[in-house]
């Protein structure tokens, strides 16, 4: 997801990681409607800035993932069915 690939470039570990293009691009390149909130937006400058908030800062908008779904498939854990 390229949401999570922004934040570890938040905080890189080598200096010279974050001179290098990603495949991180604005959400309006490749989406009408991303699935992610906020959008992903490049500023006037090339930066993407990270959103605040708990771990990325982006979440998955779920009534779109519903809205854009063909084929949902449950799976349940059998071993949560406990018969006596």
């Amino acid at each position: 997801m390229a949401a999570a690939s922004l934040h570890g470039l938040a905080y890189p570990t080598d200096i010279e990681a974050s001179a290098h293009p990603t495949d991180i691009e604005a959400s309006a390149r490749w989406y009408v409607d991303d699935l992610v909130e906020p959008a992903i937006k490049i500023d006037s400058h090339g930066f993407i800035h990270l959103p605040s908030g708990p771990g990325t800062g982006y979440r998955v908008n779920r009534e779109k993932v519903e809205q854009y779904s063909v084929t949902v498939r449950l799976f349940h854990d059998v071993r949560c069915n406990t018969k006596n």
